[in-house]
């Protein structure tokens, strides 16, 4: 079955690996996508820092707009 993304469910990392050459279709691209992972290391500050959740959460949202497919 091809996967056919639209405008508004298409990954734009896969877009970026298909642009690059680096996957011959998106449901390669996706395939990649599942291979990558993510590990943060937080410090005790982080309990008690409002700044420091914030960019911990700013990180994992990020991490999940930009690596993760669409279910």
């Amino acid at each position: 079955m091809t996967i056919m993304p639209t405008p508004e469910t298409m990954n734009r990392t896969a877009k970026l690996f298909m642009d690059r050459g680096e996957a011959a279709n998106y449901g390669e691209a996706l395939a990649r996508l599942q291979g990558f992972r993510l590990a943060i290391v937080c410090g005790p500050e982080v309990l008690s820092s409002p700044a420091h959740q914030c960019a911990l959460l700013t990180v994992r949202s990020t991490w999940v707009r930009a690596f993760r497919r669409r279910r």
